[in-house]
């Protein structure tokens, strides 16, 4: 994707940031059945409206409202009526504000979605801490099993199902209902369908997705849709988007989370050890850079990291000494005498 492709995406983004965020200014300030049948008919155009929108709102509840002096009405450069706050409805006492604030406020909304600065309300976030695993059931029938580590909010419409991945890895079992399209965001990448069983992972700056079951749409950060189809994978950067088809090996690897385990067939040390350190407290690190590439192939718990730097040294001669980063995987001839063991942790 050229740079111009990049700047084009990224200002139609802001477009539909800024469009949502004045919504839910307009929405708090003046509700009105005319300006709902507006929003619905906004939100149902395209699953990115419905996911600006859940972001702003989120953002727009977890900031502090402000109403406007008189003296410094709003309406007669906007449009709309003055905002106030949902205090301010009750009768309790809020500080005015000056018009310049005011819009400042408002337009802040709009910056911290288009910058992706997310905060979610309790009641549409779902988060799982190191270590943990969950599995939330929604009121669609769909299922979301959440990997260690992961956070994503749920935004479910009459018209539109949307998920924001914003860390981490999570499996959709969604239940089909042609009527109300599944949309999964991550950075770069969207994944739409109608009923069937997936995963999307994001490490680093890349985002994976694997179809187990039925088929979906993958749009890139170029806009292309590309269509995955049971045991097909795709790796989305950026810049790029890779596609493997008809591999149902790699795709039970990249789901093997779900069952406690990790799986890797020909993969870095280094990639295998980031997998382990997911569910670890202290991280494995490799001490040199030729270590780093050295190919492993395996299954064990994600518990077992143990197990496998016991299989590290009795096929490779590794063991483990205590760095300066956490435990550091080595060659028996480099560990010292006092932390060259496999046990010492």
């Amino acid at each position: 994707m050229s740079q111009q492709d990049r700047t084009e995406r990224a200002e139609q983004q802001a477009r539909i940031d800024a469009k949502a965020a004045a919504f839910v200014v307009r929405r708090d300030s003046a509700p009105s059945a005319a300006l709902e049948a507006e929003l619905c008919a906004w939100i149902e155009a395209d699953p990115a409206h419905a996911v600006a929108f859940a972001r702003a709102d989120a953002n727009w509840q977890a900031m502090p409202r402000v109403r406007l002096d008189a003296d410094y009405p709003l309406a007669p450069d906007a449009g709309h009526p003055p905002v106030r706050s949902v205090a301010a409805r009750a009768g309790a006492a809020v500080p005015f504000l000056t018009r310049r604030r005011a819009l400042a406020a408002a337009a802040s909304v709009a910056a911290i979605a288009a910058l992706g600065w997310y905060r979610y309300t309790p009641a549409e976030r779902r988060s799982t801490g190191f270590g943990e695993r969950a599995i939330k059931s929604l009121a669609d029938g769909s299922t979301i099993a959440l990997n260690t580590e992961t956070s994503l909010t749920i935004a479910l419409g009459r018209t539109q199902r949307a998920i924001v991945l914003e860390k981490g890895e999570a499996f959709f079992e969604v239940a089909r209902d042609p009527d109300r399209p599944f949309t999964v965001e991550a950075p770069d990448v969207r994944v739409r369908v109608l009923g069937t069983k997936f995963n999307v992972s994001r490490s680093g700056d890349t985002t994976r997705v694997a179809v187990t079951e039925g088929s979906v749409a993958v749009t890139g950060p170029d806009g292309t849709v590309h269509q995955l189809t049971r045991n097909s994978l795709a790796e989305i950067t950026a810049s790029s988007v890779a596609i493997r088809h008809n591999d149902a090996f790699a795709v039970e690897r990249s789901i093997a989370w779900r069952e406690g385990f990790i799986q890797f067939d020909g993969e870095r040390l280094a990639d295998v050890l980031a997998q382990f350190n997911r569910y670890r407290a202290k991280p494995l690190h490799v001490a040199s850079g030729d270590l780093a590439d050295l190919s492993i192939t395996g299954r064990f718990g994600v518990n077992e990291s143990r197990e496998f730097l016991q299989a590290l040294e009795s096929s490779f001669g590794l063991v483990t000494r205590t760095g300066p980063s956490g435990i550091e995987v080595v060659r028996k001839g480099d560990a010292g005498r006092e932390n060259g063991s496999v046990l010492r942790e």
